[in-house]
């Protein structure tokens, strides 16, 4: 069993921290590993087993794990992957002295008895979008090594910690995010139409009251805010591909152009015009 070390990740006298993405280079696709450092592994696409401590879990889209030193795992599976490698011992002070929760599984004290096969948390699509983004720019800057990039490197860093300790919650249990997983599923394929409460209460098999109740537990948001968040996220990339913003606005489930300016000027503090002038060139 291979033993993945610190020197070989992490350059001497700078910020402890790099980002890969899987399977790493280093290693093959399902063979064993541990390593001197905590790893991050979020699951973007596909499926995989998860063996880690004489346990396996199935993972899916979504999913986070998260396993410090002394652990033994693989993946196995057709799945891509992004992992934030970092070295727990080396404590960042703005993360530490947060009181999030997250905290301390981040930097794990010596009470934490975490099963490390389980993933500790999910996110809506949309926001996993988000996370992707910024661990690619991380490692762009770990990579290229521009003027100022340890600066950059640890403000990035934070802004990645910070984003996932405020969306997850390591007390809700992996059957309310199942539960939940399918109601989310479910407004990824139809937010371009009318959708009613009453018919996700049934897709999660509860009724409307607890379908809010878990759905808040889970991602922190309203379904409506997590419907909001996603119609406006497909429409500003059809935006970005030269689509109207009335045949925008009819495609992602806005009452009307009206609609999808005021939701737009709330969300952005811009209109669609003034925010694709500033947007157009991103990805």
């Amino acid at each position: 069993m291979e033993k993945l070390l610190i020197k070989d990740h992490f350059c001497e006298g700078e910020f402890p921290v790099m980002v890969e993405v899987m399977p790493y280079r280093e290693i093959e696709n399902s063979r064993w590993h541990t390593h001197e450092f905590s790893e991050l592994t979020l699951i973007f696409s596909g499926e995989c087993i998860h063996r880690c401590n004489g346990k396996y879990v199935k993972l899916q889209s979504e999913d986070m794990v998260l396993l410090h030193p002394g652990s033994c795992h693989c993946f196995e599976g057709e799945y891509k992957a992004i992992s934030l490698l970092y070295d727990a011992s080396a404590q960042y002070p703005p993360i530490a002295s947060s009181d999030m929760p997250f905290v301390k599984i981040f930097y794990p004290g010596e009470d934490d008895d975490r099963d490390q096969a389980e993933p500790f948390g999910k996110f809506p699509q949309c926001d996993f979008v988000l996370i992707e983004n910024l661990l690619l720019r991380l490692r762009y800057e770990l990579r290229h090594r521009r003027i100022g990039h340890n600066l950059m490197t640890m403000a990035v860093f934070t802004e990645i910690v910070t984003f996932i300790a405020r969306g997850s919650n390591p007390a809700i249990k992996r059957k309310e995010f199942t539960r939940m997983h399918d109601v989310v599923l479910y407004m990824n394929n139809h937010y371009g139409e009318k959708i009613d409460f009453q018919h996700l209460a049934k897709v999660a098999g509860s009724s409307k009251r607890a379908l809010f109740y878990h759905f808040n537990a889970v991602f922190s948001m309203t379904p409506g805010e997590y419907l909001a968040q996603i119609r406006l996220h497909h429409a500003q990339e059809m935006l970005r591909n030269g689509i109207s913003v009335k045949e925008t606005a009819h495609q992602c489930g806005f009452a009307d152009s009206s609609h999808l300016c005021r939701v737009f000027k709330k969300k952005t503090g811009k209109s669609p015009a003034n925010w694709l002038l500033e947007n157009s060139g991103t990805v």
